[in-house]
C-alpha cells in the first residue's frame, strides 16, 4: 500500500500524538509523490469500511474527512458516507445485518518489487551503487561527514567479503515517528 496511514491518525487524534499526526502528513505527501513519478506502478484504490451504527458512520466520516484535509493537493479523491442500500451495491457479500451504512476514502497501491527495482535502477543509472543481501558494520568520516559505509554480506557465503562505498551524499536515516525496518527489494 502507498497510504497516508488512517489508523496513525486515528493514534493521532486519540493521544493527541503530533509525532503520529506529522507521519500521516509525510506519508500522504509521499503517497502523492509516488502515484505522481509512476502512474504505471501505483495508483490510487478506493476502500470501503462497513459501519453497524449511526455513531461509527459520523466517527469514520468525520475521520476520513480529516484524512482528506490532510491530503490537501495529493488527496485521491473524497470520503463518502454511503447508505446501506448503497453499501450493499457496492460490497453485495457484506454482512447486512446491522449494517448501518459504510464509509469510503481512497488511499494508493503499488507494485512494490517494480517499484524498488526502479528506485535501484534509477539510481545505479545516476551513478550510484547498490549492494543486496549487505550489512552497513560502520562509516568513514571526513571532517565530521560520512564519506563512506563500510560494507559487507549477510549470506553465510559473503559474510568475509568487506567493502567500502564512498559517497558523495548520505541520506539520513528519517528520526521522527514510529521506526519501521525498510523492506528488502
Amino acid at each position: 500500500m502507498a497510504h497516508g496511514g488512517v489508523r496513525y491518525l486515528q493514534a493521532a487524534v486519540k493521544n493527541l500524538d503530533l509525532r503520529q499526526y506529522h507521519l500521516v502528513r509525510d506519508a500522504l505527501h509521499e503517497r502523492a509523490v509516488m502515484i505522481r513519478n509512476a502512474p504505471h506502478l501505483a495508483a490510487p484504490l478506493e476502500f470501503v469500511v462497513p459501519c453497524f451504527s449511526r455513531v461509527e458512520q459520523l466517527y469514520y466520516g468525520i475521520g476520513l474527512k480529516m484524512y482528506d484535509w490532510i491530503a490537501g493537493k495529493g488527496s485521491l479523491g473524497a470520503s463518502r458516507i454511503l447508505s446501506k442500500k448503497e453499501a450493499v451495491r457496492d460490497l453485495p457479500l457484506i454482512q447486512t445485518n446491522g449494517l448501518a451504512g459504510a464509509a469510503t476514502y481512497t488511499d494508493g497501491q503499488f507494485d512494490d518489487a517494480r517499484y524498488c527495482l526502479a528506485l535501484v535502477l534509477t539510481f545505479v543509472a545516476q551513478g550510484g551503487t547498490a549492494r543486496n543481501h549487505a550489512r552497513v558494520i560502520d562509516f568513514e568520516k571526513r571532517s565530521g561527514r560520512i564519506v563512506a559505509a563500510v560494507c559487507r554480506g549477510v549470506e553465510p557465503a559473503d559474510a568475509s567479503d568487506r567493502r567500502t562505498l564512498r559517497a558523495q551524499s548520505v541520506a539520513p536515516a528519517r528520526t521522527t515517528g514510529p521506526r519501521v525496518p525498510p523492506a528488502p527489494c
